[in-house]
């Protein structure tokens, strides 16, 4: 099916597959984006500890089950050119990119030691933030990961910068020129401080809990032995397929091996059926 638009010298053609991309189409108009609420969320390098797979897509499809366009792409380090793993920013500064060309309001970013709930995602977007993140702590130590530090269960707190695990931007502030995640290199802080020249500043749902697998790589603290080693690790861990399994090996949402609620075509368990 397809609709005309005439306005004045003005016409717009638009072409639609079913009657309900058609009503949603209605409802669109105007805005600089694709959909109100939309979002890109880039999961940042593919190498997922235990778990965080299964909690990442139960995110993404719990947030698509309340009605917001919500994709899920994996942001993968190149394959030649740089040391793979190496260039995070570089693959941030991607996915931003690719959210920005796709239309999207929103650009989520997060990392594979992240186990965010069902529910993280619609949380964060509630408070349409140009920048927050989740309270996240380090296992170990217990701290809270973002600064300056605060107790959970304050609500919604302005911060100078959260933590990189997860990361809900609206895409219109990396319009702001010379904002790169290459500026993370000296520090979070001066990434997010970046912000601040054009009137923007981090935010933390401190209601919002987000455990990590583990505590944040301080690299600086390491001799050059001990950062080869890491470089090593993170070399060989980037040929490997993806850990991309349930859970549970029993579950019915396991397509060959591959936690796939939706090539699977049951519930997923969370508010409806995919």
């Amino acid at each position: 099916m397809a609709t005309r638009e005439k306005s004045a010298d003005l016409w717009k053609v638009q072409t639609f597959t079913t009657p309900g991309e058609l009503e949603r189409s209605k409802t669109q108009t105007g805005w600089m984006h694709s959909q109100p609420g939309s979002t890109y969320v880039a999961s940042i390098g593919g190498m997922y500890d235990r778990g965080v797979w299964e909690k990442l897509i139960n995110m993404v499809m719990y947030t698509s089950q309340q009605g917001l366009k919500c994709w899920l792409e994996e942001i993968f380090p190149a394959r030649a050119g740089v040391v793979p793993m190496v260039n995070i920013a570089g693959m941030r500064d991607l996915a931003v990119k690719r959210a920005l060309d796709g239309g999207f309001e929103y650009v989520c970013l997060i990392d594979g030691d992240t186990l965010p709930e069902m529910d993280t995602l619609m949380r964060l977007l509630a408070h349409e933030a140009p920048m927050v993140g989740p309270y996240m702590v380090e296992p170990e130590s217990e701290m809270m990961l973002g600064g300056p530090l605060m107790e959970p269960n304050q609500g919604l707190k302005k911060v100078q910068w959260i933590c990189a695990s997860l990361m809900l931007f609206k895409t219109s502030v990396f319009n702001c020129p010379g904002v790169s995640f290459k500026d993370g290199d000296v520090g979070d802080e001066q990434f997010f401080r970046n912000f601040w020249h054009y009137g923007h500043q981090p935010y933390i749902d401190t209601d919002t809990v987000v455990p990590l697998t583990k505590g944040p790589g301080r690299y600086g603290a390491w001799s050059w032995k001990d950062r080869w080693k890491h470089i090593e690790k993170m070399y060989t861990g980037s040929k490997k397929e993806p850990d991309r399994r349930p859970t549970d090996p029993d579950s019915p949402h396991n397509h060959k091996g591959v936690y796939a609620p939706f090539m699977t075509g049951g519930s997923n368990g969370h508010n409806g059926t995919v």
